[in-house]
């Protein structure tokens, strides 16, 4: 009789009190038992190590000083005695049968597990977006342009070598992931079996996210580009870069000019690529002349039916 697969739970917490239960109850209650769920606190001030000492085993605590999410998740890896890790952030939740249904598609060569997920929160019930075909879902340029891994749904094997990047604090999520995909083969369960949470604090909803995520990308290709290749560093970088294009289009056409103009002083000092240069190019009007614009076409639109920006 195959032995039965031992997953540890990774969850790192900074003042996570008001969710934290909720996400330690979503682990213990799975119908695959997790062997354990390590909470380490990243120099929380508030209660939440508390909550987490409240359980006792299986439950274990891991204090540290506030270093941040990566240093804290990999502790948790290091400290973890499972075949598997699970991630799950002290505010997401997991449905019961989550560990089980991701433990039923691994075979031999199978590194990462993840699974769909639905947001709860600010934007409660509103589904994710739909995946790309399996082809195509993991090639490095469509994780950087359409990130298919939330981390609290993602469960690789303890074996990996690779742990999050502490040297940035800006998409390390998908830096990781960008180095667990190229370690053997990632299968995918597509029921929603994870919330996650969207608050008015986290900082996928920062509007300059993409500029902070580009210069972290970029270190990242610098320190990689040998093992990776000529063509696939320049296919991320090409990918990159229409997100960042995309972003400054989408501030000018929501007249956002304060975030438009930080783009542009942004994309004066990055690696140059066409698409940001035709962002660099553009002629900016006086504020009056889009404010008649807007009024005259029943709104602000960068895609307009003749394919006109303004």
């Amino acid at each position: 009789m195959p032995a039965i697969p031992k997953v540890s739970v990774v969850i790192p917490c900074y003042n996570g009190e008001a969710y934290l239960r909720e996400a330690i109850d979503s682990a213990l209650e799975q119908a695959h038992e997790p062997l354990e769920v390590i909470v380490v606190d990243d120099g929380s001030t508030d209660g939440s190590a508390a909550i987490a000492d409240s359980y006792g085993p299986p439950v274990r605590v891991l204090r540290q000083e506030n270093q941040g999410e990566s240093v804290a998740r990999n502790r948790g890896i290091d400290e973890s005695q499972g075949e598997w890790v699970a991630f799950l952030d002290a505010d997401d939740v997991w449905r019961p049968s989550k560990l089980a249904e991701q433990l039923s598609v691994v075979e031999d060569g199978v590194v990462c597990v993840h699974t769909g997920y639905e947001f709860i929160g600010v934007w409660l019930g509103r589904k994710t977006r739909r995946p790309l075909p399996a082809a195509e879902r993991y090639r490095l340029e469509n994780v950087v342009s359409a990130n298919p891994f939330c981390m609290s749904s993602v469960m690789v094997r303890r074996s990996l070598s690779d742990r999050f990047p502490e040297w940035t604090r800006w998409g390390e999520d998908c830096l990781y992931m960008l180095d667990v995909i190229r370690r053997g083969e990632v299968r995918f369960v597509g029921d929603a079996l994870v919330g996650y949470r969207r608050t008015a604090e986290s900082q996928s909803r920062d509007p300059g996210i993409r500029m902070r995520r580009h210069a972290a990308l970029m270190q990242w290709l610098s320190m990689h580009r040998d093992e990776l290749g000529q063509a696939a560093a320049t296919g991320l970088a090409d990918s990159a870069a229409r997100r960042l294009a995309d972003g400054a289009r989408g501030a000018k056409s929501r007249r956002d000019w304060g975030l438009y103009w930080e783009y542009r002083e942004y994309l004066v000092g990055a690696p140059r690529h066409p698409d940001t240069d035709k962002v660099l190019s553009e002629r900016v009007y006086p504020k009056a002349l889009y404010r008649l614009y807007d009024w005259a076409t029943g709104g602000a639109s960068w895609a307009g039916a003749r394919g006109d920006v303004l």
